[in-house]
């Protein structure tokens, strides 16, 4: 539950941060609204219901997750970037010990 309000909170983040001025940064809200959504769907799915098949769901919406924000990290800084850093090593973590079989 603790990873699913991070998740939320992080939607504010991306809203609020103030160094979106770049060609890349400036959808950066609007794009990872929806990779978070996907997390959160996936994510309860899997905890409500776990399966092989919302397990790899799951996987997969962590994978992306990760990606998008690894691609994000230059359009943000101080907290917001330490904060991005900490989730992508928490989620890696997560993935890693995931068990889909």
């Amino acid at each position: 539950m603790k990873k699913l309000i991070l998740l939320i909170s992080l939607v504010f983040v991306f809203a609020c941060s103030s160094n979106d001025d770049s060609s890349n940064c400036a959808d950066i809200s609007e794009q990872g609204i929806a990779v978070i959504e996907a997390l959160f769907d996936a994510s309860v799915i899997y905890f409500n219901t776990p399966s092989s098949a919302s397990c790899l769901a799951y996987t997969e919406a962590i994978s992306n997750y990760i990606t998008y924000s690894q691609s994000i990290l230059d359009c943000l800084e101080g907290t917001d970037l330490s904060e991005l850093q900490a989730e992508i090593v928490e989620l890696q973590l997560e993935l890693t010990n995931l068990n889909c079989d």
